[in-house]
């Protein structure tokens, strides 16, 4: 294949996994959930709910970024997914959907960040395998940038 073809091909499955992505987020926007029910009744219900402990997503690696993302959704634990969000995508479409597409994932492996090559060393690639709930493996290239303006990781794409 030559170098423009692959490109095109490239961009066309990302493209794909973005239009995804948003049907998914819709479909989840529009299944008539209701977030009042799903607070707290009464106030003494709000005092004993048990939020996660503050993450310092500053200090994590690509690699362990990505396994908390994966353990939260696994767990279906949207405040600590949220938490592991910049606070410009917490409340987005695309990122709820991509947690609702991810719910109840198992981890399989996790390997290291690799740079990706021809781009700065903030640019990496996190290779791994998860379980879907529906038992179908999927082998991932997961995409992460470091945002200094952010102080994190922000998924770029491979999901």
């Amino acid at each position: 294949m030559n170098r423009k073809l692959k490109w095109a091909v490239r961009w066309m499955v990302s493209l794909g996994v973005l239009i995804l992505l948003i049907i998914v987020a819709q479909s989840f926007f529009s299944s008539g959930a209701d977030p009042q029910t799903s607070a707290p009744a009464t106030q003494e219900a709000a005092v004993n709910a048990s939020a996660p402990a503050p993450i310092d997503v500053s200090k994590l690696t690509a690699k362990e970024y990505m396994e908390a993302v994966f353990q939260a959704c696994g767990k279906e634990d949207w405040e600590t997914y949220r938490q592991l969000l910049p606070e410009e995508t917490r409340n987005t479409p695309a990122m709820d959907g991509l947690g609702k597409y991810l719910a109840g994932v198992k981890i399989i492996q996790i390997g290291e960040a690799r740079q990706v090559p021809g781009r700065n060393d903030r640019n990496v690639t996190v290779p791994g395998k998860i379980e879907m709930p529906s038992g179908e493996l999927h082998e991932l290239n997961v995409k992460l940038e470091y945002v200094p303006d952010y102080g994190q990781w922000v998924l770029k794409g491979g999901i």
